[in-house]
């Protein structure tokens, strides 16, 4: 209750580690899950990018999924992977959460867990977004507060409501449900892919991590306007929830759109043209290939043409 955020370092290390939780731990954890919507959304971002880029993204899904904490973090993507079609089944957990007993913890400079040496390295920019959504949130106005009035907005202010505990339903306009189970499953190998992909030393960006959670369930059919708006359904409640970035919420669209051009100039055996620079091509490509393993396919790659407009500086 003091730091909840601490529930997804737990669940960090456990997955990377191979370890169990100690009975009580565990029992804590189901217990006070939905704490974690309390968290500042930046922190709670930041702690799901290193559950994706640290190489067992996999099994930390699992644990979420068992512990309840995916659907308090994101009710729409524990809708889209839990249930028939997953390797784990969510715990049946009362609706009402208990009433918190304990003050949270308010770092005065900085969390001294935050910086990890096993995480991902921050992508250029990432800290500086941090630093601006803290000002805009006006968390650094307790700096201007007499001592005791900050001890007392520390313990006694408002808390925000509770998340949901329990995953969503979902029904995607585009994908008939018998369908949807196969894509689901689909989306838990992707995600052991991923943790492949870095076991190889490669560095997926965070648009690709969130890609992986999503691309599988687009059909191959879709084409034009109507991929563009199952692209929209499929991502704005995912970039929603998690307070995804702009800049990763407006590259993982684009590699959701790209992977239907990839997969149609394949079957045609002709080159994939893709505006935008190399790096958000590289990303396109990556994705791709995890999906097309995930499926047990060969991830033969058709040849890219980089188009020069909407080109990514």
């Amino acid at each position: 209750q003091e730091d909840p955020v601490r529930m997804l370092r737990a669940i960090k290390f456990a997955a990377r580690l191979g370890f169990g939780f100690e009975p009580s731990t565990w029992r804590a954890l189901l217990r006070w899950r939905t704490e974690i919507s309390k968290c500042a959304a930046p922190r709670l971002l930041e702690e799901v990018h290193r559950l994706l880029r640290g190489g067992a993204a996999r099994r930390s899904f699992e644990l979420m999924v068992e512990t309840g904490v995916l659907a308090v973090l994101s009710p729409y993507l524990a809708g889209l992977l839990e249930g028939p079609g997953a390797p784990i089944t969510a715990p049946l957990i009362p609706v009402a959460a208990p009433r918190p007993t304990v003050a949270r913890v308010e770092y005065e400079d900085e969390d001294p867990a935050e910086h990890d040496i096993d995480d991902p390295e921050e992508e250029a920019g990432e800290a500086e977004a941090d630093a601006d959504a803290d000002e805009a949130s006006g968390r650094g106005d307790d700096d201007e507060l007499e001592t005791e009035e900050r001890e007392w907005h520390r313990v006694w202010a408002d808390e925000p409501p509770a998340r949901p505990a329990h995953a969503a339903t979902i029904r995607l306009s585009f994908l008939p449900m018998p369908e949807f189970v196969k894509r689901r499953a689909l989306a838990w190998e992707a995600l052991g892919q991923l943790d492949v992909a870095i076991g190889e030393g490669r560095d997926p960006s965070n648009a690709v991590a969130f890609g992986i959670l999503l691309a599988a369930y687009l059909p191959d059919e879709l084409r034009g306007g109507e991929l563009h708006g199952a692209v929209n359904e499929l991502s704005h409640p995912l970039i929603g929830q998690l307070h995804v970035t702009r800049r990763d919420s407006e590259r993982l669209r684009y590699l959701l759109l790209a992977q239907k051009k990839l997969a149609a100039a394949r079957k045609r055996g002709v080159q994939a043209e893709l505006a935008g620079g190399r790096e958000v091509i590289d990303d396109a490509m990556l994705l791709f290939t995890l999906l097309e393993r995930a499926a047990g396919g060969d991830a033969e790659l058709p040849a890219v043409l980089a188009s020069s407009e909407g080109r990514d500086e």
